[in-house]
């Protein structure tokens, strides 16, 4: 199934380039061409190539690099810049310099690690476009994290909770405060009475409640604090949302699904039975980090269109396991 993902990756390099010079050369710099990926909703496939990348610097780590290989990595990198996916920027050099420092040292991760962290810090750094300056939004976001609403919203998280009967336990129940689901059908002030998300052009928004007009909206009419991509300063993230919808108990399941798994792709990763169980086992890991990273910034883990995508890459790491081990045990 590697094949048919490096086919979509082809697809996807051949068309976003296309996209980004109708984009970015025509009279509309917001011009969704054929998938729409520059304009409305690039994240997705800023994603979708982040993943891909990943693959190819675990199979250059565990099994070396070809031309192709050095092209696709070459190509991805430029477009998943054009798409503005800034946290994206932050968590992907961060995954791979984790996830390949963990593994088995070998001469392949020196060039790697100078490719994934050093190049691209290098080139932002020195870049003096508002849209590149990763830095400056970062160090914003932290230093005023207290004024940003998920700052505030850390603070209210108790009261929150506190709300209903059993709350720390059961949460507020889901879909009723600041998940994805909710924020699909909320009413969204400073937004005309519509959404902030892109399902509003297939569901209305209708809904509201008493806990987002006390402790939501109020720290998202705030000033913004932007790191493209993602608005740091708007009260959304995965590890919130998750914790307060569902309690302390339904947390525990997707967030230890995904502490469970990483656990047994590191060690498939330091004691795998072959370059590519081991290749494999980065692969997913990095993709895993990656998604946990930006969830830190939004509510990416109650997304499918992103984590069907990094649980689909850790099946095949989990067949290819279930497959090629025994067949090495007996040998």
């Amino acid at each position: 199934m590697v094949w048919l993902l490096h086919l979509l990756l082809i697809a996807n390099l051949a068309v976003g380039s296309w996209d980004a010079l109708v984009g970015l050369t025509g009279p509309d710099t917001r011009a969704d061409f054929v998938f729409g990926t520059f304009g409305v909703n690039s994240n997705q496939m800023a994603l979708f190539l982040a993943c891909l990348l990943a693959h190819q610097l675990a199979r250059w780590r565990f099994l070396g690099v070809r031309r192709t290989q050095l092209w696709l990595l070459g190509h991805s990198s430029v477009l998943i810049l054009l798409c503005g996916f800034q946290t994206l920027w932050v968590v992907l050099p961060m995954a791979v310099a984790a996830v390949l420092a963990l593994g088995r040292f070998h001469a392949r991760l020196l060039p790697i690690l100078l490719a994934a962290v050093v190049v691209p810090g290098l080139v932002l750094s020195t870049v003096s476009l508002r849209c590149f300056e990763v830095s400056h939004f970062l160090s914003v976001a932290i230093n005023r994290f207290d004024d940003t609403g998920q700052g505030q919203l850390l603070h209210d998280t108790p009261a929150i909770m506190a709300s209903g009967p059993w709350g720390f336990l059961v949460g507020v129940a889901p879909g009723t405060f600041k998940s994805r689901a909710f924020r699909s059908i909320a009413l969204t002030p400073g937004f005309g009475g519509g959404t902030c998300d892109v399902a509003v052009a297939i569901v209305l928004p209708f809904f509201t409640s008493e806990l987002s007009e006390q402790y939501l909206w109020p720290h998202f009419e705030r000033g913004r604090i932007l790191l493209r991509g993602a608005n740091t300063a708007a009260p959304f993230t995965s590890y919130l949302s998750i914790l307060i919808e569902t309690g302390g108990l339904g947390a525990l399941a997707p967030l230890g699904i995904y502490v469970l798994r990483a656990f047994g792709l590191l060690r498939s990763l330091r004691r795998g039975r072959d370059a590519w169980e081991r290749m494999l086992a980065a692969w997913a890991l990095i993709c895993q980090l990656m998604v946990l990273g930006i969830a830190r910034l939004d509510d990416y883990l109650e997304t499918s269109r992103y984590t069907l995508l990094v649980w689909h890459i850790v099946a095949l790491w989990r067949v290819y396991r279930q497959r090629r081990g025994p067949v090495l045990a007996q040998r």
